[in-house]
């Protein structure tokens, strides 16, 4: 497995842990069985849990990005395409909503976490 692939099965199997039993409640050992990786592995990719939460929240708003950037490639008319990416958008959150259950209450807990992340997303939106 290649490390890229690697890190993103640590951050696909901390979000499903982190959706499931919250942050709180989640270790970076938990993190490291659920993944059958070692904790070496994990924490050479992250120094600690925070590190862990930021990559997800950022993982969460590269799948938004890659939807929008999927709409805005189509061939349509302008204003059919600014309709499509406002619905994509709009529906895109809901099922990160949805998607990431008790995560869903830290993303509002810990805003200033999700903004910071999010900076950079909306300067490229």
């Amino acid at each position: 497995m290649s490390i890229s692939k690697t890190r993103q099965k640590l951050v696909d199997v901390a979000r499903q842990l982190f959706a499931k039993n919250g942050i709180a409640n989640t270790t970076m050992n938990d993190i490291a069985v659920a993944s059958g990786k070692g904790r070496r592995t994990l924490y050479t990719y992250f120094n600690r849990k925070e590190d862990v939460y930021s990559a997800v929240i950022e993982s969460e708003l590269e799948r938004l990005s890659d939807k929008l950037d999927e709409v805005a490639g189509m061939k349509m008319r302008p204003q059919d395409k600014i309709i499509e990416l406002i619905y994509t958008h709009l529906s895109m959150i809901r099922e990160t909503v949805v998607r990431n259950g008790n995560l869903r209450a830290e993303f509002f807990r810990n805003i200033w976490m999700v903004e910071k992340v999010r900076k950079k997303f909306d300067e490229d939106e």
